[in-house]
């Protein structure tokens, strides 16, 4: 991710990770404008966000271009007003994605004559996630600076990880509800 607090990046971070030059990774992707609005853009906009959230989570960065894996030059967007691009993109990963992903955010940071749009993908625990346009159905992952679709051994181990948390947390409740019936019935005995 490009800042641990989602909320405080601005412009001067922005801009500096261009000047250091900050490298594509398993958590941060740099496109130098938004998804365009074919099936192919809205696709690859599906895929990349699914992607992150089956992985560790991270942030698609529109609006800086990169060039050889690194962040290059800012690009500001500027042909589409931040209040569509927000309705647009929200719209697509609301009804492309299976399950939905929670907790995804937009933020746009004004420079120059446009603005950047950051979007955070959170790590989800709810997966794992599918692309779902037009009969198409993928698991992507994010590996490095690329993305790929899950195999057969990755998809059984999301799942099976999903079908645990579900349980320990199941289990967890179990042992809380049993300490605060123990912890009531020893305060009614003293009462």
């Amino acid at each position: 991710m490009i800042h641990d607090q989602f909320e405080e990046i601005d412009a001067t971070i922005i801009e500096s990770l261009v000047e250091n030059r900050l490298s594509e990774s398993t958590t941060v992707e740099f496109k130098a404008t938004l998804p365009d609005r074919s099936d192919r853009g809205i696709v690859e906009f599906l895929k990349d966000a699914c992607a992150m959230a089956n992985s560790g989570g991270g942030d698609i960065v529109y609006g800086v271009r990169e060039l050889d894996g690194v962040a290059d030059s800012l690009q500001p967007i500027e042909d589409e007003t931040e209040d569509k691009a927000l309705l647009r993109l929200g719209q697509m990963l609301d009804s492309g994605i299976e399950p939905r992903i929670a907790g995804a955010r937009f933020l746009p940071i004004k420079t120059g004559n446009g603005y950047v749009l950051v979007l955070r993908v959170p790590q989800s625990f709810a997966g794992p996630h599918r692309v779902n346009r037009n009969g198409m159905h993928r698991f992507p992952l994010r590996n490095e600076r690329h993305v790929s679709d899950m195999s057969y051994d990755q998809l059984r181990t999301a799942f099976d990880r999903t079908s645990s948390l579900a349980v320990a947390a199941r289990e967890f409740r179990r042992e809380r509800l049993s300490i605060r019936s123990r912890q009531d019935g020893e305060a009614a005995g003293r009462g």
